[in-house]
């Protein structure tokens, strides 16, 4: 007797948890459906949607939908399990959420791994990280743009400096938060605890129109306008003595090349 009562416990309870695996009746998590995902597949940006439920998975570049999905739209969710079923035709048509954060949805297609990202930004992040085998730590750290780290400078001492007979190499900076300026001032800070020569920087974000055309008159190979400052680049001049010089433009293609920055400062 005892028996058969634990039996129909067990029945009973594998009845309950097969309701639960075939209920595809959930709604997806609002941080979902509320925007696009995004990820590099073969170097062509993709796009995964799930907006007003139904499902679009399609090149950004030309809206194409990604061919085994071409037919799928409407699509079932089971939260108990974390699997998305969709309704159409496809020899996979299960995608198993594996995570789901503010960034991040991680799915598994295929037993794959596949991260999409909530931003384009979010996609080069880590497309950056993977290059230069970094954690997200070290990328945050690059990311972290300060330029009070340098001795910051104006137009007022610079064009001090012009006249006076000492030279100083002057770097004109932005605060941009892009990967590329990280790199650059990454760089730059190399650069100034190996150079033998004083080092002077200045935001161009922060001049005045009539301060940029003062010095214009000591190199009129300048930006006339402070939006005509390469942001890709940093330029560093050779200033004072009378000479506003272009001694080298810092533009650092990747991570691993920032060292190189050390011996340059080094042979001035």
């Amino acid at each position: 007797m005892k028996q058969n009562i634990i039996m129909i416990i067990i029945l009973v309870a594998l009845f309950f948890f097969g309701l639960l695996i075939y209920d595809f009746s959930d709604n997806l998590d609002n941080s979902v459906i509320n925007h696009e995902w995004y990820a590099l597949d073969n170097e062509q940006m993709t796009v995964l949607s799930f907006e007003d439920n139904k499902f679009a998975y399609y090149l950004k570049e030309n809206n194409e939908k990604i061919t085994d999905y071409q037919n799928c739209s409407d699509f079932k969710y089971n939260r108990s399990i974390n699997v998305i079923k969709l309704k159409c035709d496809v020899k996979v048509n299960k995608l198993y959420v594996s995570e789901i954060n503010e960034d991040e949805l991680i799915l598994t297609i295929e037993g794959k791994e596949k991260i999409f990202y909530a931003s384009e930004q979010l996609v080069a992040e880590a497309e950056f990280r993977k290059e230069n085998n970094l954690t997200k730590k070290e990328f945050a750290d690059l990311m972290n743009i300060d330029l009070s780290i340098f001795t910051m400078s104006n137009v007022s001492e610079i064009t001090k400096l012009y006249k006076n007979k000492e030279t100083k190499l002057i770097a004109f900076v932005s605060e941009n938060n892009t990967i590329q300026n990280a790199l650059n001032l990454k760089a730059l800070d190399n650069f100034a605890n190996n150079s033998t020569k004083p080092l002077l920087v200045i935001n161009y974000q922060k001049i005045e129109k009539s301060e940029l055309s003062n010095l214009v008159k000591y190199n009129n190979k300048l930006p006339k306008k402070v939006e005509n400052f390469k942001e890709d680049k940093i330029s560093l001049y050779l200033v004072g003595n009378k000479k506003f010089e272009l001694f080298k433009d810092i533009e650092v293609n990747n991570y691993n090349d920032l060292n190189s920055y050390n011996e340059i400062a080094k042979n001035i």
